[in-house]
């Protein structure tokens, strides 16, 4: 080695850090962090299924109900066919009804069994003495199940509604009750001089309709 020149720095050997390959390093999760996330996790989802059933208890395709004041004004404009069950016919030919919700909820989200009853006169018609007991005795409707759409409100009662009523009698035949008692003879339609008949005939499509029925119902039994 000439001179000047200056050798160079040793600085010892070189240390090289070599992983084995295949070499996975393993975590250890306590088991008390695992429980307390799925308690987490359990409780997210337990909040979000009463919270949907809550919205489907209060929702009106699932309601039931119990007043004819509960009934919303829409499903009378749109004509909707509710369903029930007759409890009581009373003397005067009204009917109390225990509604069935349009769409039927599992049994975790019912709310408990209903204790009022519907009011349902039926619409369109005046119903002679017989014709109530036709309805009461004859017709044996307690406990049969019914389709019905409310027309209107019942004149001079809160606490009824007139309704087109159709029974079911059995699998394959339904009867129309508005219709069956004036082809029956037991009712008749009310009279055009009637200011409520005809107030109610120009303001309410679907007891127009009805009362279209009835008529041709009344002008056969006349023919007969």
């Amino acid at each position: 080695m000439g001179e000047g020149d200056t050798a160079p720095a040793t600085t010892g050997p070189a240390k090289t850090q070599v992983t084995p390959a295949g070499d996975t390093s393993v975590k250890f999760v306590d088991p008390i962090d695992r429980y307390a996330a799925l308690l987490v996790r359990g409780s997210i989802v337990g909040i979000g299924l009463v919270g949907v059933g809550l919205f489907l208890r209060n929702s009106r395709l699932f309601a039931r109900f119990e007043h004819v004041a509960q009934i919303p004004k829409e499903f009378v404009r749109k004509e909707l066919e509710l369903k029930g069950t007759v409890r009581e016919v009373l003397p005067t030919g009204e009917l109390r009804v225990e509604h069935s919700p349009i769409v039927r909820l599992p049994s975790i989200f019912r709310k408990k069994p209903a204790k009022g009853l519907l009011n349902l006169r039926l619409a369109g018609v005046d119903i002679s003495e017989a014709g109530q007991q036709f309805l009461s005795k004859d017709l044996r409707l307690k406990n049969k199940p019914i389709t019905f759409t409310v027309i209107k409100n019942t004149d001079g009662a809160a606490d009824s509604v007139d309704a087109d009523v159709t029974v079911k009698k059995n699998a394959f035949s339904r009867t129309n009750l508005n219709i069956e008692v004036v082809r029956r003879g037991y009712a008749r339609v009310p009279p055009p001089e009637s200011p409520r008949h005809l107030k109610s005939l120009q303001s309410i499509p679907a007891y127009s309709r009805l009362v279209n029925r009835l008529l041709m119902s009344e002008k056969n039994v006349s023919d007969a």
